[in-house]
């Protein structure tokens, strides 16, 4: 349990890891040497 975030917020932020490491840190090599970012 967090003192800083609520039950929604939390839940939030765990959709949020799952987004990042499914479909942005599998490609992040790819676009740095593209410059994609």
């Amino acid at each position: 349990m967090s003192l800083y975030f609520d039950e929604e917020q939390q839940m939030f932020r765990e959709m949020v890891r799952r987004f990042v490491a499914a479909e942005v840190t599998p490609y992040v090599d790819e676009w740095e040497a593209s410059s994609i970012l």
